[in-house]
């Protein structure tokens, strides 16, 4: 007896099917087969949704990373700037009277 399979997304109705010539299931079996698909779609939609969240994730972890190492590098430039002029927010604080 020949089988073929057809390949392809099991989302769809008729993938992945095995078909038998001649051959005649009980009605019970028809819908427990038929219970068995749909839970294989169900499971399928649920990996491709979860794969595409994990991919969403770790796009938006590598953006935010980015923007914290830009922001690091303002704070270093801003301290570099603080601690080149503080020798003259001294003397004018000392010249003014402020302290």
């Amino acid at each position: 007896m020949d089988t073929e399979i057809q390949e392809g997304d099991p989302r769809t109705s008729n993938q992945h099917e095995v078909f038998l010539p001649s051959f005649h299931a009980p009605p019970e079996i028809v819908d427990q087969i038929e219970m068995l698909k749909t839970q294989l779609r169900m499971h399928y939609d649920d990996f491709q949704n979860e794969r595409s969240d994990r991919e969403r994730a770790q796009a938006e972890k590598l953006k935010v990373e980015e923007e914290l190492k830009a922001t690091k590098e303002q704070i270093i430039a801003l301290e570099t700037q603080v601690i080149q002029c503080w020798p003259n927010v001294i003397f004018y604080v000392i010249n003014l009277g402020l302290f």
